[in-house]
């Protein structure tokens, strides 16, 4: 295991670390090394030329490139040994964030050596990635140089603002000198001792990575006791005593312990910092003046959010660079279980829902769920998407934060309704405890769940993980003869995946039926029975490009009854819906002219989009007005 002891020391006006650093490495690759790789991620800052700096720029965001020398981070590197002997290392212009060191002695295989650094880190202002000082608080992530991993190749990556430095877990002793008075949090294990002028904190813990601490005046930071874990945090939350907030922490733990496993430190650190980086998108875009949802439950979704990517991050150790799908899949897997358990009636409008106008609508009727599917869904219309299997360095932001951890998280769910007999959680609780604190990848939990069933999963961890592929399939045809259905089922598209066919019956569902290997078109055979409809994919348990066309009646003339709203709406699959508003306009001919509005273009692109607007005018007492039919490729 390797060793890292740092010596710290805090200028809290100059915004400096003074550090001094030995860090004890192992060579497992097999072979002499006379090369190590350290990543120095605090000098990610240093000018307008790094890769972060540019990666903020491709984000819009101009705040480093034209920001003063004062307000950006550096590292001024004084020595570098191996083994008390000084080496030759090298910072590549490119990539200033990463240090070559080039060994006078190289490393025997399963040998092991000691680098000693003397540097000062100077801290940036925290507005750039969220890291670093402001108002006297110092959020500190990535603050001090660790060696690059080595599987197969040296791992080596720039900070690119996406917080998925890829760790080699090693044994930290750390002492860090503060001014006397200034308090600072961690979830190592630690005592402080104090001088005239100062505090030094002791900490320490085994198989640790991503050390981060907050340092401030004012400590904002509650502790919150469990039965097997520690939680440390300053998530915003409104109002909410610290009872309340224990009892919520208490049950979050217990429900990802129930899913994970136990988590192998006695204490975690969630700063609010993890949270605003990667909110619940939809809670916090809603005006807080209508409170659409109860202090309880924002507090406690935002909490469960933060504390499971802590949670998943410290422990599983997975390159997030390259293989981010799996953590991102089983953390929305794991909030859409909470959700479903905990708080099943929460709409995704919250209490708006409930306004009237609004409350008879197909999106006040969404539930707090619902909205990955739908996000999911409005990329893959706009052809916004992208592989998951996809770097996260070339994903957009919108697929990085979003679109691409719902597909993964929907995806996880989709195999547990089509495996059944919780083989989908049995695999993740097992990917989680044989692997806690080991560097693995997606590729371990593949081989762990294609042993627990006998079902061809190629479909899931090829097109699903490696395309942008997408699921749609439709009911073409239906023939009935005295005890049978025969339907006749189309893959519209070039991705062959399990579908689930329903027997429906007013809302009730009488039977469903998974269906397998359609690559283009199927005709089945189905008892006749107690219901209406046939229906594809009724509850929505996989991401599908258009449901519009999951829907034969058996019983009637029209496929899905006729609904009539207000204005636009999101599309509702159990309908065809028509919308319509009213339309007035003048000219001297006509004087006022007005009448309906009547189209079925929704929130979600379709292709054939229809606008009837039919218009009486009052002076020349005529009947006008237009039609258009647009095709939308």
């Amino acid at each position: 295991m390797d060793q890292i002891k740092i010596d710290a020391q805090l200028d809290f006006a100059k915004k400096e670390i003074q550090i001094i650093q030995q860090i004890t490495c192992y060579n497992l690759t097999g072979e002499t090394l006379d090369t190590i790789y350290l990543h120095n991620w605090p000098n990610s800052y240093k000018d307008r030329n790094t890769p972060l700096s540019r990666r903020l720029i491709e984000d819009y965001d101009k705040s480093l490139y034209f920001a003063k020398k004062e307000r950006r981070g550096h590292t001024d590197i004084k020595s570098i040994s191996t083994d008390f002997v000084s080496d030759k290392w090298e910072i590549d212009k490119e990539s200033p964030d990463i240090i070559k060191v080039l060994l006078t002695n190289p490393i025997k295989a399963n040998d092991s050596v000691t680098v000693s650094l003397t540097y000062v880190v100077k801290v940036p202002d925290s507005r750039y990635t969220g890291y670093g000082t402001k108002n006297n608080t110092y959020n500190l992530r990535y603050w001090y140089i660790t060696p690059a991993t080595y599987t197969n190749k040296w791992e080596l990556m720039s900070n690119l603002n996406m917080d998925d430095l890829y760790m080699h877990p090693a044994n930290y002793t750390i002492n860090f000198e503060v001014p006397r008075g200034v308090v600072l949090n961690s979830d190592l294990n630690s005592y402080k001792t104090n001088s005239s002028f100062n505090t030094i904190y002791h900490l320490s813990g085994e198989q640790r990575v991503d050390i981060e601490l907050n340092i401030s005046l004012l400590n904002e930071f509650e502790t919150f006791k469990t039965d097997s874990l520690n939680v440390i945090s300053n998530v915003n939350g409104t109002l909410l005593d610290h009872n309340l907030k224990t009892d919520i922490i208490k049950r979050e733990v217990l429900f990802i312990n129930k899913y994970l496993g136990s988590y192998p430190h006695k204490s975690i650190l969630v700063n609010n910092v993890t949270y605003e980086k990667n909110p619940i998108y939809g809670l916090n875009q809603l005006p807080k003046f209508l409170n659409p949802f109860s202090g309880a439950f924002e507090w406690d979704i935002k909490m469960f959010k933060a504390l499971t990517r802590k949670y998943l991050e410290n422990t599983l150790l997975v390159n997030r660079r390259t293989d981010s799908w799996i953590l991102d899949g089983i953390q929305t897997y794991l909030m859409i279980k909470y959700v479903e358990e905990y708080y099943p009636e929460v709409k995704a409008m919250g209490n708006i829902s409930n306004i009237w106008g609004i409350k008879s609508s197909a999106m006040a009727k969404l539930n707090f769920n619902d909205k990955y599917p739908f996000v999911y869904q409005f990329a893959a219309r706009q052809n916004l998407d992208q592989a998951l299997a996809t770097r996260a360095d070339s994903l957009s932001n919108f697929n990085r934060k979003i679109v691409n951890k719902y597909k993964a998280g929907l995806g996880l769910r989709y195999l547990d309704e089509y495996l059944n007999d919780s083989i989908v959680t049995k695999s993740i609780k097992q990917f989680y405890t044989e692997n806690t604190n080991q560097l693995c990848s997606s590729n371990t939990f593949k081989d762990i769940i294609i042993h627990k069933t006998d079902k061809d999963l190629s479909w899931f961890f090829g097109n699903y993980i490696h395309s942008k592929k997408k699921i749609d399939y439709t009911i073409k045809k239906i023939k009935k003869t005295n005890d049978s259905v025969y339907l006749t089922i189309k893959n519209k598209r070039n991705f062959t995946a399990p579908i689930a066919l329903y027997a429906v019956n007013n809302k009730d569902i009488i039977f469903r039926k998974w269906l397998t290997g359609i690559d283009s078109t199927a005709t089945i055979a189905i008892p006749k029975g107690d219901y209406k409809r046939l229906s594809l994919n009724y509850e929505y348990l996989y991401p599908e490009l258009n449901l519009r066309d999951n829907w034969k009646n058996l019983k009637g003339l029209f496929n899905k009854p006729i609904q009539f709203r207000f204005f636009k709406d999101v599309e509702d699959p159990y309908y065809n819906q028509v919308f319509y508003n009213l339309y007035a306009d003048y000219n001297l001919y006509d004087g006022l002219v007005i009448g309906p509005r009547i189209y079925n273009e929704s929130i979600f692109k379709k292709k054939w989009l229809y606008k009837i607007t039919p218009l009486y005018g009052t002076n020349s007492k005529k009947l006008i007005g237009s039609f258009s039919l647009v095709y939308q490729h």
